[in-house]
């Protein structure tokens, strides 16, 4: 029903969150998710060159990454970036240079040390993709500000922790369904990419790309 307050049983009280709020959050965060972005390129990029079980690590990388900025949010993080805006800077110097440092070094690998490329090389471990993807997720600005001036317009304005934790969770499942799917599609594609050309090509696409994305990043925050 329109209007009904989202949490009434959980709370006993008058939650502050309505139905038709609720709904509109689900769809706003899953389309952020799904837009295109570092989190994305770095899921692909782990599934087609790695395989599905590390497109899936990293996904779970992700979504702890997200876990994280949902609570730093539902602790009052967002507060200390209305109030100090140096520390939306910051964050975007700190996710400029992850983003320069990964972008190179995709761009100067020699080939891939996959398995797919066939050279015997050593996989990477599945703990190294779970860290490359909260890495990528926990200094990408996009979520960043998602969590910190987003998600405070649909959870209550005194304070409600738990509502607020509530919403992150929502968004976390959102995108670990997202990018568990894609990672399951990247991986089936990935027998017709065993080309060691292919898997260059494919770390010299995302490296330019975060590369890119670095540069942009610090002309925003150097005319911020």
């Amino acid at each position: 029903m329109a209007g009904t307050r989202f949490g009434a049983a959980l709370q006993g009280c008058e939650p502050a969150v309505t139905a038709d709020l609720f709904i509109t959050y689900i769809i706003t965060a899953a389309l952020l998710t799904m837009a295109p972005g570092l989190d994305t390129a770095t899921v692909l990029r782990s599934a087609m060159v790695e395989g599905a079980a590390h497109g899936a690590a990293t996904t779970a990388g992700v979504a702890i990454g997200c876990f994280c900025w949902g609570s730093a949010a539902a602790f009052g993080l967002a507060q200390l970036f209305r109030d100090a805006p140096v520390a939306g800077g910051c964050l975007r110097v700190a996710g400029a240079l992850y983003l320069g440092y990964a972008g190179i070094a995709l761009l100067l690998r020699r080939r891939s040390r996959m398995i797919v490329d066939g050279s015997g090389g050593p996989a990477p471990r599945l703990r190294t993709s779970v860290l490359r993807g909260f890495t990528t997720n926990i200094l990408n600005p996009k979520v960043g500000i998602f969590y910190l001036t987003l998600l405070p317009q649909f959870a209550p304005q005194d304070g409600d922790v738990e509502i607020a934790w509530l919403l992150a969770l929502v968004h976390v499942a959102i995108a670990t369904f997202w990018f568990l799917g894609l990672s399951a599609f990247a991986g089936g594609v990935r027998p017709l990419l065993s080309n060691p050309r292919t898997t260059l090509a494919i770390d010299r696409v995302t490296g330019g790309i975060f590369v890119l994305l670095g540069v942009g990043l610090i002309h925003a925050a150097a005319t911020a």
